[in-house]
């Protein structure tokens, strides 16, 4: 298998990451860099928790939001692959309703939005989400504040994922040329989270942006 088709595969794999809640994974790593040994059993016991609900226990999900109600910090690691879980068991009205909830109630009305989206793709309406992650850069560039750079880039990289599906390289080039464009914060962390061997997102940029001058 070529290095590029290995990438591709890899990231079709983290495209289906995106479907449910991109934005958890950066503050997912964030908790990750900061937790005490405390809070780590806690946040075993919550893995734990959501492999029985996995299984079939849905006694499982019930102690798991019992404990994210004590444990609002895990919230940003949880809420994802619990999104996730429920797409997988075709549960698209639970995933809506339990991730609403949750970013209602910490009043992130851009992740939410972001999130929400997340679902129409997971739903396969993927023109539509493209409309709307389109909204969201601009509402993004236009408060321009410095909180939200993170979400910023991975929105940008849904954008030129959806770009792609839809067949427009105009528009998956210039997506492609703004996460180029990104702070060196921003695109250390997406390399760092999305780094397949020896191969990164960025490799993965370069090489669409490569496809895409034949085209344009």
């Amino acid at each position: 298998m070529s290095m590029f088709k290995e990438i591709k595969r890899s990231f079709k794999r983290a495209f289906s990451v995106l479907c449910v809640a991109l934005a958890t994974v950066v503050l997912s790593y964030q908790l990750m860099q900061k937790k005490k040994s405390c809070v780590e059993k806690k946040y075993h016991r919550a893995h734990l928790l959501l492999e029985k609900w996995k299984k079939g226990d849905e006694k499982g999900f019930d102690k798991l939001t019992a404990m994210l109600k004590k444990q609002p910090s895990f919230h940003e690691t949880f809420d994802a692959l619990i999104v996730e879980h429920f797409m997988d068991l075709k549960r698209a009205q639970d995933a809506r309703k339990f991730l609403h909830s949750s970013l209602e109630k910490r009043e992130l009305p851009l992740h939410r939005q972001f999130s929400s989206t997340s679902l129409l793709i997971s739903e396969g309406e993927l023109l539509l989400a493209l409309a709307e992650a389109k909204a969201l850069q601009a509402e993004l560039l236009q408060t321009a504040n410095p909180k939200q750079e993170v979400l910023s880039a991975f929105n940008l990289w849904r954008i030129a994922l959806l770009e792609k599906q839809a067949g427009t390289p105009k528009g998956e080039q210039e997506a492609l040329n703004a996460l180029e464009a990104l702070g060196e914060k921003e695109r250390l962390l997406l390399q760092e989270l999305f780094q397949i061997n020896r191969l990164s997102l960025f490799d993965y940029v370069k090489h669409r942006k490569a496809a895409l001058a034949s085209v344009l």
